[in-house]
């Protein structure tokens, strides 16, 4: 079968086949000035006014654009033809497969397979599968964000805007990059009208929001599309077909659509944190010293914040007290005695963690050769070893390849760098939890130092990306707010936001005002994380500590509520943080709010 005939049979038995039982009404339109095949989903009640909840364009591409445009002019003519009671395709069976070798479809209406339920009977929902191993042709959908329409995404970018109709998105890969912050990324969409979408992982998948690019041939004004495309930065070992797979779901509003994402899709984390990380807050050397932070340094600033009236908790080195970056190995330079200097801490009521990274530097010699010899760093598709970070020079780190059973297996690799190591290593799993536990410890058994790796998906508390100290979107003060919503639908409720008051880099300074407004924004998020010191901001007009602590006390009031939240989370996987709308997922003013006034 030549492609055209392949397609116009594929489309009309997808069209007539999803009609037959299928809640809603769809209609078939091609549109010759943009030469865009337009597929629709709408309200069968014929009183409804919200219109269309789904207006999707589908596209391949092709080399004989003559040909395309044909089969898309006789689909739509088809579909005119055979939408009657007298349609010569009427499927009866749930699930219709058509295609041969080059162009494989498989089209599913009210069943969808889950991978945290399996198969799932569902007459709300429509899945599809198209596959292109003919040259692996690129496929392409588009969704209308209509004027009356919210859509909330699922991945996080440097200018957190919400909802998301408010972005500007060249086209991009849909998976966790370096550029603009994107460091979660879920093919999951939702919207105002009940509706979500979830497209595979599996795909090759790039998307796009809004985009002005002309080589993206935007069929509407307001839109976002999705793209399965072998390229870059994406690698296959085997030619297999590029595919293109979602479902469709449609319920009541926005809150039922997102429960049912959770359970089919997203899932529920298995456990609660740490309390103790809930109730008080945790206190980080990165924004006040950055990388120079040594014993000394440490010491006086676990000091400083009891003086000042806050409660020993949780305290954080964070960056340069390595050798280099990657070697695990203590700076004693800067830290002589880190046995005695956790010793203090534990003495005056902390308990200490430190910063890991999941890279090594080409400058962290030996260490660097050494991962190279052992065949555990990530090769890229040039055959070279290095990466970038964001602190980096181009190509300067190298990134542990987790894809080997070396680097999963965290013993294997310490054993290579630590001869001579003066702590006790062991790997650890804990059932309850599910974590895998790394630990270092000092050989001295009454010493309380415990370095921990979770190596968890979704069951942990999920850092956002580092704020800069700005009023603006650009990854300031605002999107603590939107950030925290994006990754709570995402399906990571358990979010601890970025250093209160930003992390204060080069050009940028946080005033008093922004420090007591991230103070009072940060409140009922789970966590607060504190570096720069409230009692920086004290003069005659502004005492910081008076202002500030009564907030940190706050938090700790409603800490059991929080941690209700997050059990209540655990149990059927309501956000901990929803946005407005969750109280009432009719109401437009909330469904387009994004401050949570």
């Amino acid at each position: 079968m030549d492609l055209h005939n392949l397609l116009v049979s594929f489309l009309a038995v997808l069209i007539s086949g999803v009609a037959t039982g299928y809640n809603h009404d769809i209609s078939l339109e091609h549109t010759p000035a943009t030469d865009q095949l337009l597929f629709k989903l709408s309200p069968r009640d014929p009183e409804s006014a919200s219109g269309a909840f789904l207006t999707m364009a589908v596209d391949f591409n092709h080399t004989n654009p003559a040909l395309k445009r044909r089969v898309k002019s006789n689909l739509a003519r088809m579909y005119r033809e055979t939408e009657g009671a007298g349609s010569p395709v009427q499927a009866q069976d749930e699930t219709i497969l058509l295609g041969d070798s080059s162009f494989p479809v498989n089209i599913t209406k009210g069943r969808l397979f889950s991978p945290r339920a399996g198969h799932v009977q569902d007459d709300n929902c429509l899945s599809f599968s198209i596959a292109s191993t003919a040259n692996n042709a690129p496929l392409r959908t588009c969704i209308r964000i209509d004027d009356n329409v919210n859509w909330f995404n699922a991945f996080e970018l440097s200018y957190q805007y919400w909802p998301m109709e408010k972005m500007q998105i060249h086209k991009r890969p849909l998976t966790p990059i370096e550029f603009d912050s994107q460091a979660i990324a879920e093919p999951y969409f939702l919207n105002s009208k009940g509706l979500f979408l979830y497209f595979s992982p599996n795909m090759t998948a790039f998307y796009s929001v809004n985009s002005p690019d002309p080589a993206d041939n935007a069929p509407f004004g307001r839109h976002f599309c999705v793209y399965a495309e072998m390229a870059a930065p994406y690698y296959r070992t085997t030619n297999g077909a590029n595919f293109l797979n979602f479902t469709a779901c449609k319920y009541a509003d926005a809150r039922a659509a997102q429960m049912k994402a959770v359970e089919y899709f997203l899932g529920k984390p298995r456990d609660i944190p740490d309390v103790k990380m809930i109730e008080h807050p945790i206190w980080t050397t990165w924004a006040k010293y950055k990388v120079d932070i040594d014993e000394n340094k440490l010491l006086q600033y676990a000091q400083s914040i009891k003086d000042h009236g806050f409660k020993a908790s949780q305290l954080e080195i964070d960056d340069n007290w390595e050798v280099c970056y990657g070697s695990a190995v203590i700076n004693t330079t800067r830290f002589p005695n880190m046995k005695r200097t956790i010793s203090q801490l534990n003495s005056l009521g902390f308990r200490t963690t430190m910063w890991v990274h999941p890279f090594v530097n080409n400058n962290c010699e030996p260490y660097y050769t050494r991962f190279k010899e052992m065949d555990i760093l990530v090769n890229n598709l040039t055959h070279h070893y290095g990466t970038q970070w964001w602190n980096s020079g181009p190509l300067a780190a190298g990134h542990f390849d987790f894809s080997k059973p070396e680097v999963a297996n965290w013993s294997v690799l310490i054993s290579g760098v630590a001869t001579g190591y003066n702590h006790d290593i062991s790997l650890e799993h804990t059932p309850a939890t599910d974590q895998l536990l790394f630990k270092l410890s000092p050989r001295d058994p009454e010493s309380m130092v415990n370095f921990r790796l979770n190596l968890i998906l979704r069951q942990s508390t999920v850092v956002k990306i580092d704020l800069n100290s700005e009023w603006t979107y650009h990854v300031g003060l605002p999107t603590l707010i939107t950030t925290l919503l994006m990754m709570n639908i995402a399906g990571y409720p358990f979010v601890m936001p970025d250093m209160i008051g930003g992390n204060v880099y080069e050009g940028t300074t946080c005033s008093e005002e922004m420090f007591i407004r991230w103070t009072q924004a940060n409140v009922f998020m789970p966590i607060l994380q504190f570096s720069i010191e409230p009692w920086e901001y004290s003069s005659k007009s502004y005492d910081g500590p008076s202002l500030n602590r009564p907030h940190v006390d706050l938090h700790y009031a409603y800490s059991g509520v929080i941690v209700d939240a997050m059990k209540r989370a655990v149990k059927d996987g309501s956000p901990v943080n929803p946005p407005i709308w969750w109280v009432d997922p009719t109401d437009p003013i909330a469904l387009a709010c994004d401050d949570r006034k």
